[in-house]
């Protein structure tokens, strides 16, 4: 009869004791039955300490010194530099079969996504028509060529449109990567005799390649006769989505990073020089092959030329670009039809009315001179041509700019022969040794206001390549 008059007694008092708990304001810390080291004498994250004249808990560390542990002195095996800042050509790890496999199992869970499972550059990223920039093929010949320090600085600072992996994949697991891809591309550039040496039925292999080629000359040879492939505004969407231009143009009419694609075609664009053009057909296909030629108001010049592109596929990208448009054609659009309709016609008269009729006016036309039909316009040197091309190969638009206006490096426009300011404070004159030195070794004098994250293209160019960039640069005045 006690326990049951204790119980109730319980059941009653417990819930009063409990709720007399709740919504009531203290100034006292709550009662905290079991610590567990929770109250120190410490300061928590962004706590106040008037200790300090600056009144930070938080300390910046001692200067002059590191963590210990974390100097990583080491350029080889840290950066993938060399002293000279040029790319490392050796791996600094011991590369073991077990080394291999965890580079294979690195790279499987961190790259195959865009670059394949081969390493073609067929990821499901890239395949699957999700709108990104294409990621590179491992077996081309300049990537094939290029030193191993290239691939670990790619991994560690990213490059272009890739990302840096130095948070998600520690040092030696970068080297492992490394390692995994010069294997892949190995194994897709061995040799007849290398292959032999294994249990591989050869002759089936050739046979599966020739129906390959076969059947992939055959669809070339379609295009061919079609002009390249068909020219619609249908197709001109799904290469745009292939090559990821929405996530720079916008067909909405709101501003990203380049002028939105809606009702562009048919309007006036002013250019950063304070010019203006019709926005026609050759507007936009000098846009998309040579974007740098015209930069629109307001815009950086960040665009890479899209020149790699069949005809069929620019203008079917034109296509998609007028579709987004309520405009009607510009003049010059329908000029240059009747005027290319009247050509084809002319072309066609003339054919038939200069042919020679009899012997003696084929004679007389052996003999008569051709007409000069040089192109006397001022043009670079076929030095500073092929600089120009290599500039687009290696898409120095993504950080150098060729107007003047200021992006992640400086610009090149007027920078030949001019007085340079590096972060040490000293000046130097930009001269084509100092050119070459900042291509070849990127980290030896840094412009200030920039910082040192361009790689070092010394083992990607020969000297005249290297002078070829050299005279672009000195004639960008």
């Amino acid at each position: 009869m006690k326990v049951t008059k204790y119980l109730f007694f319980a059941a009653i008092t417990l819930p009063l004791v409990l709720a007399s708990c709740r919504g009531q304001i203290s100034e006292k810390p709550p009662v905290h039955p079991n610590p567990n080291m929770d109250q120190q004498r410490r300061f928590e994250p962004q706590e106040e300490n008037d200790f300090f004249a600056d009144n930070r808990a938080q300390r910046q560390p001692v200067k002059g010194t590191v963590f210990r542990g974390n100097l990583r002195h080491d350029k080889v095996l840290y950066e993938g530099i060399n002293e000279d800042s040029s790319f490392v050509t050796e791996i600094p790890v011991k590369v073991t079969k077990s080394f291999l496999y965890r580079g294979k199992d690195r790279y499987d869970v961190y790259c195959t996504v865009c670059h394949g499972i081969a390493g073609d550059g067929q990821g499901i990223i890239m395949t699957g028509g999700y709108g990104y920039v294409p990621a590179p093929s491992f077996h081309i010949d300049r990537l094939r060529e290029a030193p191993y320090g290239h691939f670990y600085s790619a991994i560690t600072n990213g490059i272009r449109n890739m990302p840096s992996y130095a948070q998600q994949i520690p040092v030696k697991d970068r080297w492992a990567i490394v390692a995994y891809v010069r294997a892949l591309q190995e194994s897709q550039n061995a040799t007849e005799q290398e292959i032999r040496s294994y249990d591989v039925d050869l002759a089936s292999l050739k046979e599966d390649y020739m129906k390959k080629q076969e059947a992939l000359a055959a669809k070339e040879a379609e295009a061919a006769q079609q002009g390249g492939g068909e020219v619609s505004a249908d197709r001109g969407k799904q290469i745009a989505t292939e090559n990821a231009c929405q996530s720079c143009h916008s067909i909405d009419g709101s501003k990203l990073v380049g002028p939105t694609w809606k009702n562009l075609y048919g309007h006036e664009v002013e250019f950063e020089d304070g010019s203006t053009a019709m926005a026609d057909e050759a507007y936009l296909h000098e846009s998309i092959v040579d974007p740098a030629a015209n930069i629109v108001a307001g815009f950086p010049p960040s665009m890479v030329p899209y020149d790699f592109l069949s005809d069929s596929e620019i203008n079917s990208l034109i296509e998609y670009i007028k579709s987004l448009s309520d405009a009607a054609p510009p003049e010059s659009d329908t000029q240059a039809e009747e005027a290319e309709s009247e050509s084809t016609e002319e072309a066609e008269n003339e054919t038939q009315s200069t042919e020679p009729e009899t012997e003696e006016d084929q004679e007389k036309a052996a003999t008569e001179p051709a007409a000069d039909t040089t192109d006397t316009t001022e043009t670079l040197s076929a030095s500073a041509q092929q600089g120009k091309m290599l500039f687009k190969e290696f898409e120095c638009l993504s950080c150098h700019t060729i107007d003047g206006s200021k992006d992640l490096a400086p610009p090149f426009k007027g920078l030949f022969e001019k007085e340079i300011e590096l972060e040490d404070g000293t000046f130097v004159t930009a001269d084509e040794g100092y050119i070459k030195e900042s291509i070849q070794y990127p980290g030896a004098k840094i412009t200030l206001g920039y910082q040192d994250n361009m790689p070092s293209y010394r083992d990607l160019l020969s000297d005249a390549q290297l002078q070829s960039i050299t005279d672009y640069i000195k004639s960008l005045r």
